[in-house]
């Protein structure tokens, strides 16, 4: 199995698992077990009367730390000073006009002044997980 196989692996059907880094997994798998072996052994049905399981897990996830940007108009005059800086003969990507209407949002269209952090990102992601088992 492949690390990408692994990680796949429903965490409910796993019985037991071993990790084997040392001379066993030589002796077991030869040159394949010279960096180490996992061992994963999945849950086996048993004679006798139906178990019914079911697990319901709920999970919010929010970022450690939020990362302070440039609103767009500070980021369009930093793009001009920047080309200022590097080659004062260069043409400037943004004119005065471009960025006194994207001030004014004259046309969200035209002039776009996107938060693409607050459009990308959620606050706040949530995760729901449910598993049903018989045995």
């Amino acid at each position: 199995m492949t690390s990408d196989d692994l990680a796949r692996l429903n965490v409910d059907d796993i019985a037991s698992f071993s990790i084997m880094k040392d001379a066993t997994a030589t002796a077991l798998y030869g040159a394949r077990g010279a960096n180490g072996v996992i061992l994963v052994t999945t849950k086996e049905g048993k004679e006798g009367k139906a178990k019914v399981s079911f697990r319901v897990e709920n999970s919010f996830s929010t970022p450690t730390k939020m990362i302070e940007l440039a609103d767009p108009i500070t980021a369009i005059r930093l793009e001009n000073e920047a080309v200022r800086t590097r080659n004062p003969l260069g043409v400037i990507p943004h004119s005065d006009y471009k960025i006194k209407n994207t001030i004014e949002g004259i046309n969200p269209y035209l002039f776009p002044a996107v938060d693409w952090y607050d459009e990308l990102f959620n606050k706040v992601a949530i995760n729901q997980r449910a598993n049903l088992s018989v045995s």
